[in-house]
């Protein structure tokens, strides 16, 4: 590496020697002074400092080389480049190149990294002043006068601008990119009509210009030009992917669905339109969930993935559209290719899976999946919430509790959430029937929040099966009914029913039940229950004909089968 270094550094130095050579020629010198020796041997040190990349050493040397032959530019110039940059000081270095400038004028590469300089200070005033400068050593160079526009234009001297257009077009003459700096200049004046006809100037020199008409007008909110000079452009060119996607937006504006969805179809398999520009395009549609408006949606992702089938946002759109279709395989699928785009966190995607799977009661594979997801997202309550749901169901009571108690504590200010948590971890306490532990858990849920309608339900019914303080149990049912009002739940009101079962209060248990029956009439449990009420009433033909529509649902209840045998032998 260091001998790579030495022989670049000992290239440069015999360029240098080259040149300072040259300088000494045209001063008609007919001998190297002590002083230039001199002068050169610092150089060579600066030189060899420098591309050694020790760089305090070499300004050193430069240094020197400047008290030895102040008049010589390279010093300062070498000086000003080392503290641009590297070690980014502006100011020493804009004095450095400054002084090289003064000493020699008329090099114009010295005046570039002036200009980095003063772009890095956004200092335009300078920048112009340095163009200015740079036109007057080398009138010939087009650049110049263009960047001086520019500058022009960014500093809003807009009249300035103007003349110093037809100073460059007198001296270079018209052309399509001074044409399109009047236009910009025009637009920014918000000056339609003259912005207009400089785009269709730029028509009649090519039509590769209907873009900047269509532009302008879309600027200025002249939708119906613009759609017109697009769908000009597409006769010419069917699949440019500019106009394609500029009418989409067009129609998005004016809430043309049709129009929208025809040119979405266009856009979704033409290799021509970017694939990040699909991607913005979907991406807006899915955060706004606004796709579902489009009769043939589907179909237009999924010709977007036949040409970019690693894409993930497509994968994402899909899995949603198959989910709402309760296509769930398909659906997972797709979830799964969509993971790891950074479009979207991956949260959401695993949530969907979550749901999904659920659905479908496959509790190992919710399992799987939430295990993978707090491993990623380890502060997501929701996935604490579905992995306890899970062990729930399959019987894993303490790693249910266990898991619950775990995610508990990265609840923060969400009191429904916490009192939900609570309730799960009340109900695998009554499964294992630990009954002071479950109640204690149900209790805290109604703390946090008291109308939780499920746990007020499932309390009350779980005290009503045990006899235990029925007064509060029934207390509990009537608030939950209360609350449900509005939107009756069969199975609420059928608890009522039992709680009055179990305080002996028979008619009111059957107003109670029959009014359940009227919302759930196939409920086997239901009909358990008002079969047992109507018993209790002496109606003992009718509490048989009941429990044997309960057991036609519930061939498997042994319980319904025994009381049906005792009241046949009853009688």
């Amino acid at each position: 590496m260091i001998l790579h270094k030495q022989i670049i550094w000992l290239f440069c130095f015999l360029n240098f020697l080259n040149l300072h050579a040259q300088d000494i020629n045209k001063s008609n010198a007919s001998s190297v002074s002590k002083t230039d020796k001199k002068f050169l041997k610092f150089y060579f040190e600066a030189e060899r400092y420098k591309v050694l990349e020790d760089y305090n050493q070499a300004v050193e040397f430069y240094q020197k080389c400047i008290e030895t032959n102040p008049e010589e530019p390279s010093p300062y110039y070498q000086i000003g480049k080392i503290q641009l940059y590297v070690f980014n000081e502006l100011d020493d270095a804009e004095y450095n190149i400054n002084q090289a400038i003064f000493l020699s004028p008329e090099k114009e590469w010295l005046y570039y990294d002036l200009l980095t300089i003063y772009n890095f200070q956004n200092n335009l005033e300078l920048q112009r002043e340095i163009y200015e400068k740079l036109i007057d050593i080398n009138q010939d160079k087009e650049l110049y006068y263009f960047e001086s526009i520019r500058i022009l234009i960014d500093l809003k001297k807009y009249q300035e601008a103007h003349r110093f257009i037809k100073k460059t077009e007198k001296q270079f003459s018209a052309s399509p990119d001074l044409f399109l700096l009047k236009k910009e200049i025009y637009i920014k004046q918000e000056n339609l009509k003259e912005a207009e006809k400089i785009g269709k100037k730029l028509i009649e020199i090519s039509t590769i210009f209907y873009p900047e008409l269509a532009e302008t007008y879309m600027y200025f909110s002249e939708y119906n030009k613009a759609e017109e000079t697009y769908k000009k452009l597409l006769e010419i060119e069917p699949q440019n992917a500019q106009a394609l996607v500029a009418l989409y937006k067009i129609y998005v504006i004016k809430n043309k669905i049709n129009s929208q969805e025809f040119y979405l179809s266009k856009i979704a398999p033409n290799p021509e339109v970017p694939v990040e520009t699909k991607k913005t395009i979907f991406s807006e549609l899915l955060m706004k969930n606004d796709f579902m408006k489009y009769k043939s949606f589907k179909k237009i992702v999924k010709s977007s993935l036949s040409i970019h089938p690693e894409e993930p946002i497509f994968h994402l759109i899909l899995g949603d559209i198959y989910g709402k279709e309760k296509l769930y395989e398909t659906a997972i699928k797709h979830y799964h290719s969509s993971l790891y785009s950074g479009l979207i966190k991956d949260d959401y995607i695993y949530n969907k899976l979550v749901q999904m799977y659920w659905q479908q009661e496959k509790y190992n594979d919710v399992l799987k999946t939430v295990d993978e997801a707090i491993s990623r997202f380890p502060f997501n309550t929701e996935f604490y919430y579905y992995k306890g749901l899970s062990l729930l169901n399959q019987e894993k009571y303490l790693e249910t509790i266990e898991t619950l108690l775990k995610g508990k504590d990265f609840i923060f200010e969400n009191e429904r959430l916490i009192s939900d948590f609570y309730s799960i971890i009340g109900d695998a306490y009554h499964k294992m029937e630990n009954h002071s532990e479950s109640d204690q858990a149900y209790i805290k849920a109604l703390k946090h929040n008291p109308k939780n309608t499920l746990v007020l339900n499932n309390y009350s019914y779980y005290l009503s099966i045990r006899g235990d303080d029925l007064v509060k149990a029934e207390e509990m049912i009537i608030r939950c009914i209360q609350l449900t009002e509005e939107k009756p739940n069969a199975s609420y009101i059928d608890t009522y029913a039992w709680v009055l079962y179990q305080l002996e209060r028979y008619d009111l248990a059957l107003y109670q039940i029959e009014l359940a029956l009227t919302l759930s009439p196939s409920s086997s449990v239901l009909l358990d229950h008002y079969g047992d009420i109507l018993y209790k009433l002496g109606r003992k033909e009718q509490a048989r004909r009941e429990w044997e529509k309960a057991f036609q649902l519930d061939n498997k209840n042994s319980s319904l089968e025994k009381k049906i045998n005792q009241s046949i032998l009853n009688e």
